[in-house]
């Protein structure tokens, strides 16, 4: 974020929830629970909440029906990596194809009934494309795996 910051100093920055203060950027605005009026035409939104050290905002674009997901769904290609970090990605259920919430945000996670009512709130979005800053996005058929990686919430 630091570069883009840096290379569009007029552009409007916005970060989830208590990132300002943990981080050294500057960020005019905090996501909440409900869309900003700017793109609240295109995109629904919620705070995924019940963890104390990493709320997340989630969005949902109808027009494509792509639901977009920064840190707390992740599926990383181990091809690259070394049996080390392969090993690591399998046991923190991160590793593509099937992807997943990683297992160190899910002991994050103190308030499950709050995050849990998150997580229906989300699956009750008509999504079929998934959209993930960590790894590889799913062009079409995610909504039951997203289902998956949050069933451990029941």
């Amino acid at each position: 974020v630091g570069p883009w910051l840096e290379r569009f100093p007029e552009a409007t920055s916005w970060a989830g929830p208590g990132l300002a203060q943990r981080v050294e950027l500057r960020f005019d605005h905090e996501l909440g629970e409900v869309a900003e009026p700017c793109w609240a035409e295109d995109l629904d939104q919620l705070l995924f909440a019940g963890s104390k050290f990493l709320p997340e905002t989630v969005f949902f674009h109808r027009l494509s029906r792509s639901l977009i997901i920064t840190d707390i769904f992740q599926s990383h290609e181990p091809q690259s990596d070394g049996w080390f970090w392969r090993t690591v990605k399998r046991l923190n259920a991160i590793a593509a194809p099937e992807g997943g919430a990683p297992r160190d945000w899910r002991l994050t996670v103190r308030d499950r009934k709050t995050a849990r009512a998150s997580r229906d709130r989300m699956l009750a979005w008509d999504f079929d494309r998934l959209v993930i800053t960590h790894g590889r996005c799913t062009p079409t058929g995610a909504h039951p795996q997203v289902e998956r990686a949050f069933a451990w919430l029941d």
